[in-house]
């Protein structure tokens, strides 16, 4: 991907997120790569005061471990803000024995916000649930949730292709309540 049109999608992201500041909606952004993916994620987390909800596989590497991602989560937890991550791990892939501690030492955003927990000021702000594989059967799709004001859906789980929205409170609330709903069935 051309550096220019990286910067270009960046602008483009940084001018979306400008709206939830001003209490407005953004256009629907449509999402296909890891790379603008990063991007995305990154200005969501950015754009969220309270709490940020992650539905996700194994919290893809291209993605969830960008160093600016992981920055922009750490950052966020020093604001004081809450971050809820549930993982629906394909269970084919992995070892049937695998824990969450295993995930720790091998997922970079994982590995980044168990360190920064460890800080005093930001223990507690960061709760990771695993998905039973009969309740992860029940729903297709993948998202994050900023402050259920902003969002990113991947309708099918299993393909990279998603939209997000800045502003969209009715949608953002509704995968809000789909999330607990989860959360509320899943193992810490």
């Amino acid at each position: 991907m051309a550096d220019d049109e990286l910067e270009s999608y960046e602008n483009f992201i940084a001018h979306c997120a400008e709206y939830v500041k001003r209490g407005e909606t953004s256009r629907i952004i449509y999402n296909r790569s890891p790379v603008h993916a990063a991007v995305l994620i990154r200005y969501l987390i950015q754009s969220a005061e309270r709490e940020v909800r992650i539905l996700s596989g194994e919290l893809n590497h291209g993605v969830y471990g960008d160093p600016r991602v992981i920055k922009a989560a750490v950052e966020f937890l020093h604001r004081g803000g809450h971050l809820r991550v549930l993982l629906d791990l394909n269970p084919s892939s992995l070892d049937p024995y695998i824990t969450l501690g295993d995930l720790v030492q091998t997922n970079s955003l994982l590995s980044a916000l168990f360190a920064a927990m460890r800080e005093e000021k930001v223990a507690g702000h960061v709760e990771v649930r695993m998905v039973p594989a009969k309740v992860a059967a029940q729903y297709p799709f993948h998202c994050l949730v900023a402050d259920a004001a902003s969002f990113r859906f991947e309708e099918d789980r299993q393909k990279m292709d998603a939209i997000a929205q800045f502003g969209n409170e009715r949608f953002a609330l509704a995968l809000k309540t789909r999330f607990e709903q989860i959360w509320a069935l899943s193992q810490q």
